[in-house]
């Protein structure tokens, strides 16, 4: 699978964009317009690959800095 992104030496692939994508067109099933589904998949690759990509980069902040969240502290 293709990298799409390299954020602190972890890969970010085409593949978990694509998986991020498929389960929010999924999650719209009936609602996206079948003329405009091709568009509309396009728009969530771009606003997911960048998503994740801010995903990681907090990730490894929190790692780096040791941020830790008890259980409670999640809201439910």
């Amino acid at each position: 699978t293709t990298v799409v992104a390299v954020v602190e030496g972890k890969a970010l692939t085409q593949g978990e964009v694509d998986d991020q994508v498929d389960r929010a067109m999924r999650a719209n099933r009936g609602r996206i317009p079948p003329e405009r589904a091709d568009e509309i998949r396009a728009q969530l690759g771009v606003r997911a690959r960048e998503e994740m990509i801010i995903q990681m980069v907090l990730e490894h902040e929190a790692d780096a800095r040791k941020v830790t969240v008890k259980p409670e502290e999640i809201e439910k």
